[in-house]
């Protein structure tokens, strides 16, 4: 996580709050693609998300999904189109990072 928000500049806070909003931090992933603990195309193929062999695989993706997707990010909040319901969902991604991580909701690295 480190190592590749800091190459994208994606907070890794921010990428395991993502994982726990959208998979319980993996307990509840896509079962396709266990590894896209993310919801990506939500779990299904509208859109092409490769299956990920290894989590580094996986973690370099997120990352670089993110940085191209959404340039000029900064909170969750900013993230519109991710979820159905954006508010709800930068809610959430917020409440997590400062529940495990007691970080404010920057998603700029570093």
């Amino acid at each position: 996580l480190e190592q590749w928000g800091r190459r994208y500049g994606v907070s890794p806070y921010f990428m395991v709050a993502t994982a726990a909003t959208e998979s319980s931090i993996g307990h509840a992933a896509c079962s396709n693609n266990r590894k896209n603990v993310w919801g990506l195309a939500s779990c299904v193929n509208s859109w092409p998300v490769p299956y990920f062999e290894t989590w580094d695989e996986a973690i370099a993706f997120y990352a670089r999904f993110l940085s191209s997707r959404w340039q000029g990010h900064s909170t969750p909040y900013s993230f519109r189109g991710y979820a159905a319901c954006d508010e709800c969902w930068g809610r959430k991604v917020s409440e997590w990072m400062g529940r495990l991580f007691g970080v404010t909701p920057s998603t700029r690295y570093p």
